[in-house]
């Protein structure tokens, strides 16, 4: 049962440093290319995906990092600060709503029906 426990923290742990690095890293590249080219620009769909991606960013870094920092390194930050454990499912629910909600925003501009 040990090995079974230590063999999914390990999982959590390396798929986590992934998901985070890529996320990031996407995240970055979208925010940088959507921004950089002018004929991006003109588009509304460019601003939703502008704001859904920085939106993104701080998911990731609220959620994925916590998880991270919890189950690889015994760092839980809910149990040091009360306001930290209240505040971050807040941040990380209502960060998702809106960026599933500018997301949803470029199929209403593109008319595509959902």
């Amino acid at each position: 049962m040990v090995a079974l426990i230590h063999v999914i923290q390990q999982y959590t742990l390396y798929v986590g440093y992934f998901l985070f690095i890529t996320g990031i890293l996407g995240n970055i590249m979208n925010i940088y290319i959507l921004s950089a080219v002018s004929s991006y620009r003109t588009t509304p769909s460019t601003f939703y995906f502008l704001i859904a991606s920085i939106y993104d960013i701080i998911t990731i870094l609220i959620g994925l990092l916590s998880r991270i920092l919890e189950t690889g390194y015994k760092l839980d930050l809910s149990n040091s600060s009360i306001i930290w454990c209240k505040t971050r499912q807040y941040f990380i629910t209502n960060f998702l709503y809106i960026m599933i909600y500018h997301l949803r925003q470029i199929y209403v501009h593109l008319g595509i029906l959902l």
